[in-house]
Parts: structure tokens; C-alpha cells; sequence
């Protein structure tokens, strides 16, 4: 098979900031549209002849989406902003290779994010947080699926239906003493399939699996720490070393363990 891509887009931004507000607040404003071109050709190659191509296909689909950004902050002190923003994007569609193109429509997601940055103690402690909540619709996710001519599995993007993302962000970096640095990080998120159409083989009928699905490729908690020490400088340059401590709690690879039996034992831990 063959396929092409094209995209083109077309954004602009503005931010005011109101004398009322003593300087304190900055509004922002942005929009974006994008247009999408997506085209594949496949063929197959015939079981009984050799060289002789079957199964032609040509497929050709456009996508047109308009984006918005609205975000808020003020600064409460010198060393303390809050802020706030609300979001939405896309991702375009397209086709299924492997299985004969099968088309799958676009992703769409809106997200809302609060949040703070802050410094103490003369610039060496800073501290970053945010929460955020982000709502999918007809996410695209990879599928394991029967070829309805070969009858091999195959992995398929289809668009599965709605899936919420709860989380929240944490960050930190600390100077406790000349020339030594400890920063680190902490990220926890909770995805929720609302709706997760998909059939299951030999069916091609579409159920909805949410209750067991799972949003592959996750990793719920993540965390990481580090410390670093930076020489005085040497006449021949400069030395640091420094030590790091990444955490990730497992990942599952595919959406759903009906269709994938053995993915609690592939899984990363």
C-alpha cells in the first residue's frame, strides 16, 4: 500500500492585559483551523496466483477542524501566578492499511487546566502545580482485529468512542546549599472509557466494552528525582555530577484483554 498526508493550517493569537486589574491579569485568546488531506492506494497479492494483484483500493478523505484556546492568569505576588485555561484540538483521520483500508474518523478533545507556579525563599524553591481534565471523543485506539480476507490478526486504528483523562502535575526544584540542586516530579492520571465500541471476532457486529477497557501505552503515576552538584570552575572548565531517579507504574500494550489474552503477562512493570 501507499499513502500521503497533507496538512495546512492556519493560527492566530492575541493577549490584553487590563489597567483595572493593576497589570495583575493577562487574558489570552487563540484559534486555528486546519485542513486535512489524507489518500491511500493498496492492493494484495493473490494466494493462488503469484505476482497477480487483487483487492485494488483507493481511498481519499478530508478533514476540517476549527480550535480554540482561552487561558487566564494573575499574578498574586512577585514570586506566585495562577492561571487557568481551557482548550480543544484534533486529530485528523484516515485509513486502516492492513485491513483492506478501513477509514476511521477524526479525534477530537477538549481539556481544562488549573494550575500555579511560585518561588520561596529568594528564587530556591520553586513549585509547579496543575490539575487538568480532559474529555475525548471518538478516540482513535489501536485494535487488535481478524483480516476479513486473510483471516490473520491485524492491528487497526478504530475510533472507539468516549474517554475521559483526570490527572494532575507536580514539580519542584530546591537550592539548599551553593553549588547543590535538587529538583524532582510527580504526575498521576486516571483515564475513563466512557463508550469503547469494537466487535470481537467472528462478529462484526459493535458492543461497547468501556467496563473493560484500558488506555494502552498509560502509565498512571510517574515520578522522578534528582540531585545534582556543580563544581567550583577549574581553569580547564566546568564539572557537575549529578544522580536521577525515574519511576513509571506499568504499562498495558493493548485496549482490551479479551481480544489480547495474554497482555497481564506482556505488560511493563
Amino acid at each position: 500500500y501507499y499513502s500521503e498526508s497533507k496538512s495546512f493550517a492556519a493560527y492566530g493569537q492575541t493577549s490584553y492585559r487590563p489597567d483595572f486589574l493593576d497589570d495583575k491579569a493577562e487574558f489570552t485568546a487563540g484559534l486555528r483551523y486546519t485542513f486535512d488531506q489524507k489518500t491511500i492506494r493498496s492492493r494484495d497479492f493473490s494466494a493462488d496466483n503469484p505476482g497477480v494483484y487483487t483487492n485494488f483500493f483507493n481511498g481519499a478523505r478530508n478533514f476540517h477542524n476549527i480550535s480554540f484556546l482561552l487561558s487566564a492568569n494573575y499574578q498574586f505576588t512577585d514570586d506566585i501566578m495562577g492561571y487557568g485555561r481551557i482548550a480543544n484540538a484534533y486529530k485528523s483521520g484516515g485509513f486502516s492499511a492492513r485491513t483492506h483500508a478501513d477509514p476511521y474518523d477524526a479525534e477530537n478533545d477538549t481539556s481544562y487546566e488549573a494550575g500555579i507556579k511560585s518561588e520561596f525563599f529568594d528564587h530556591r524553591l520553586r513549585i509547579n502545580a496543575d490539575f487538568f481534565y480532559t474529555q475525548y471523543d471518538s478516540a482513535q485506539i489501536n485494535v487488535f482485529t481478524e483480516d476479513p480476507v486473510t483471516h490473520a490478526a491485524a492491528s487497526i486504528t478504530t475510533n472507539a468512542g468516549a474517554l475521559d483523562y483526570t490527572g494532575g502535575e507536580l514539580e519542584f526544584s530546591f537550592i539548599p546549599a551553593k553549588n547543590w540542586l535538587i529538583d524532582g516530579s510527580f504526575g498521576y492520571v486516571d483515564p475513563v472509557f466512557n463508550q469503547f465500541l469494537t466487535a470481537i471476532p467472528p462478529s462484526t457486529t459493535k458492543v461497547n466494552l468501556a467496563s473493560q477497557a484500558i488506555d494502552n501505552y498509560t502509565s498512571k503515576m510517574t515520578y522522578a528525582i534528582g540531585v545534582q552538584y556543580d563544581f567550583d570552575p577549574f581553569s580547564f572548565g566546568d564539572l557537575s555530577v549529578r544522580a536521577d531517579y525515574n519511576f513509571a507504574s506499568p504499562k498495558t500494550f493493548h485496549p482490551l484483554t479479551i481480544l489480547s489474552p495474554l497482555n497481564d503477562i506482556i505488560k511493563s512493570t
